[in-house]
């Protein structure tokens, strides 16, 4: 059984959102995809948001088994989950603090999950969620948050992105 998820097409690809657009970025040889900018409502035609400010998604055998093949993808205050199988709206969209119960912050700006194998011991089993507390020269502070055993939350202190791989 292949350990990929997601459709073909996004495999070894990174998706990186700016404002309603993204683009794609090839991982294997590390360069952007000709013409692959588009808008997210014409590349996620049920994508309930306009905009995306992060992206949560588990590589396979990390996390729980609710959010295999899903990527959490936040806006604001809210989120909803997106099928990696299918390409489509799996539920959604919701309020951050009804389905990440105890988070404190009204969002998150940037998520980070190592694969199996990867990054320190600590952070096995674990998701960084990050928020920026302001922004200002291109530049932004980050507020860290706890780390919850047994579920998947966690923040460091660090820098914001907007890149979700497909792993």
């Amino acid at each position: 059984m292949s350990q990929d998820i997601g459709p073909e097409f996004a495999r070894n690809v990174a998706y990186i959102f700016c404002g309603d657009q993204y683009c794609k970025w090839n991982l294997v040889v590390s360069t952007l995809i000709q013409n692959s900018t588009r808008k997210i409502s014409d590349g996620f035609p049920s994508f309930p948001f306009q905009k995306v400010d992060a992206v949560l998604a588990f590589p396979p055998g990390v996390g729980p088994q609710f959010a295999t093949n899903m990527a959490y993808m936040f806006c604001g205050d809210q989120y909803c989950k997106w099928n990696l199988t299918n390409h489509s709206l799996a539920a959604g969209p919701r309020k951050i603090s009804d389905g990440f119960g105890g988070y404190p912050f009204p969002r998150v700006d940037s998520a980070l999950v190592f694969p199996p194998g990867v990054g320190p011991q600590y952070a096995t089993s674990m998701a960084y969620m990050f928020v920026a507390t302001s922004i200002a020269n291109g530049t932004s502070q980050t507020t860290p948050w706890l780390k919850i055993q047994g579920r998947f939350l966690m923040a460091l202190v660090g820098t914001c992105s907007l890149a979700w791989t497909v792993f």
